[in-house]
C-alpha cells in the first residue's frame, strides 16, 4: 500500500538498450604518451525502459545514457605466437531519470559511477624445459 492506502500493483517490466564500443587502431607495439590514448577503449550508449511498478494506474519509465573508458594495463605476449592478451581498469558513468511528474508522482534523476577490473592471463600453459 503506498502512504494514501491505496494498493499499488505489479506489472510487466521491459527494457531495451544500444551501445557501441570503439578503439583506435593503434597496434600494441606503439609507446608514447598519445599512443595509451589510441589503446583505451571508449564506450558509449543509452537505454529506455519501463519498470515493474504501477503506482496510481501509472507505470514508471526510466531511461538514461552512459559514458565509459577501458584503461589498459601492462599487454602479455602469449607464448609461441604474436597475440597479445590485455588486462583493463574499466570505469563508467551513468546518468538516468525514472519516474513521472503525471498525477503528481515523483521524478528522480540519478548518477551511478562504476569501476570494474578485467584480469587476463593464459592458464594452463604446458612448459617446456630442456
Amino acid at each position: 500500500k503506498d502512504v494514501n492506502g491505496k494498493n499499488d500493483s505489479l506489472t510487466d517490466a521491459w527494457r531495451t538498450a544500444v551501445g557501441i564500443e570503439f578503439r583506435p587502431s593503434v597496434p600494441y607495439t606503439a609507446r608514447g604518451f598519445w599512443s595509451y590514448f589510441g589503446k583505451m577503449q571508449y564506450r558509449i550508449g543509452g537505454y529506455y525502459s519501463m519498470t515493474q511498478y504501477q503506482v496510481n494506474g501509472t507505470q514508471l519509465p526510466d531511461y538514461g545514457i552512459t559514458l565509459g573508458f577501458g584503461f589498459p594495463l601492462r599487454r602479455n605476449r602469449l607464448p609461441g605466437n604474436n597475440q597479445f592478451i590485455q588486462s583493463m581498469i574499466n570505469f563508467a558513468v551513468e546518468w538516468g531519470q525514472r519516474g513521472t511528474t503525471d498525477r503528481s508522482l515523483l521524478l528522480e534523476n540519478y548518477w551511478n559511477f562504476k569501476l570494474g577490473f578485467t584480469l587476463n592471463d593464459k592458464w594452463f600453459i604446458k612448459r617446456k624445459y630442456d
